[in-house]
């Protein structure tokens, strides 16, 4: 039975789990897990992995990257009641909104730090390949059925039956530490990955989501949920907007301006062309079109820059995720958005499951072909041209 919406007030939530507020700092595991059993939403899960966001001085915890315990709800947004207790001592705040500091079991850390194993082994001028060797020669002693569901479930099924080497081993090593929505199937592949030997090297807040979900999940039996505050009503195209939003600004790439310069932009123009379709946005939520010339300008950023660099597939898609896109949803929104301006913009990634299919190796479907990538590119040439005439037409007063 679903009735009352959830109460974002501390003091109410403290009330009805029993925990006072000053025992939240330092817990956020046990009240997080508390909001679970006792007050829950319907679908969702409690999650452990870190927070990098600010960290207020007065702070029981010191700056730099937090391990950290939150709720996601079943429509992706975070649901952190001790978050405040890192960015603001002493008032107390139930976070609700996106997922803009959180990487759940540290996947976008490693990400970021750790070096591919057969390359960092080439660097170091050594034959193996080290955590890939351990994997094949475990492989190559593997009950050929079960060897056969890891590589099935894993997205390499062309590789079962043929002889196995150390491409596929550093490839499963690789899928032992993906978050399980890119997977095609999870629980088939770790359990498999499981009975193989492989279980230890799975990070333990991936393994108990897949093979133990009632350690995460709301309890069985539960008879009562609080309704979920409702989210933003926004279009497709503007939740995609939100995702540009938050991910194409200088603060969030540092090296921005120097990126966009490199495409014949500045920062002003690509600012401008930002404001232009939101507010476009606002009035045509689902535009047959648009505003031109800032919809290329955009287009022509977002293809180049969305998503790159080491973790930021990753924390793209689950900052869209928060906003209602799911990693399928945002293919669809990315494919829409390049359909209005008359190019493929797929999001890139290594593992899309479209249809369900996992590619091996590479972007999804080439994320932009040679052949459209030229009228975007003349088009965007054609943008700065006709700024600079316009400069050139006008009074000569300094911008």
């Amino acid at each position: 039975m679903t009735e009352a919406t959830f109460p974002l007030d501390p003091e109410v939530v403290a009330a009805g789990i029993g925990l006072p507020l000053d025992r939240w700092p330092g817990n956020c595991h046990g009240v997080a897990e508390a909001i679970l059993h006792r007050m829950p939403i319907e679908g969702m899960r409690l999650v452990r992995g870190h927070y990098d966001g600010f960290i207020g001085r007065k702070s029981v915890y010191r700056g730099g990257v937090q391990q950290h315990s939150w709720l996601e709800l079943a429509d992706g947004r975070i649901l952190d009641p001790t978050r405040w207790a890192m960015e603001t001592p002493g008032r107390p705040a139930i976070y609700l909104g996106v997922s803009d500091h959180y990487d759940e079991a540290g996947l976008e850390l490693r990400a970021r730090m750790r070096p591919g194993t057969m390359m960092s082994a080439f660097l170091a001028g050594t034959s193996g390949n080290g955590p890939a060797e351990a994997i094949l020669r475990r492989l190559e002693k593997a009950d050929p059925d079960r060897l056969d569901d890891l590589l099935r479930a894993s997205g390499l099924a062309s590789r079962a039956g043929a002889p196995l080497t150390a491409a596929t081993a550093e490839a499963i090593n690789h899928r032992l530490f993906t978050p399980i929505e890119q997977l095609a199937d999870p629980r088939r592949f770790h359990e498999a990955a499981r009975d193989l030997g492989l279980g230890a090297l799975v990070p333990l807040d991936i393994s108990r989501r897949v093979l133990q979900p009632e350690l995460v999940s709301v309890p069985r039996g539960t008879n009562f949920f609080w309704q979920a505050p409702p989210a933003e009503d926004r279009s497709e195209m503007q939740k995609l907007f939100a995702v540009f939003a938050h991910f194409l600004v200088i603060e969030r790439r540092d090296r921005l301006e120097t990126e966009l310069e490199e495409m014949g932009y500045d920062l002003d123009t690509f600012y401008a062309a930002m404001n232009r379709v939101e507010d476009w946005l606002k009035i045509f939520p689902d535009p047959p079109r648009l505003p031109c010339p800032e919809g290329a300008v955009l287009a022509h950023a977002a293809l180049d820059l969305l998503g790159q660099g080491y973790g930021m597939e990753l924390r793209v898609e689950r900052f869209a995720r928060s906003v209602g896109l799911d990693r399928n949803a945002l293919h669809r929104a990315c494919m829409a958005f390049g359909d209005l301006e008359g190019i493929t913009f797929t999001w890139r990634t290594r593992h899309l499951s479209v249809t369900g299919a996992v590619p091996e190796t590479g972007p999804i479907a080439a994320s932009l072909t040679k052949a459209r990538v030229r009228p975007l590119r003349a088009r965007a040439a054609a943008v700065r041209g006709s700024r600079r005439r316009s400069a050139g037409a006008g009074s000569g007063s300094a911008r």
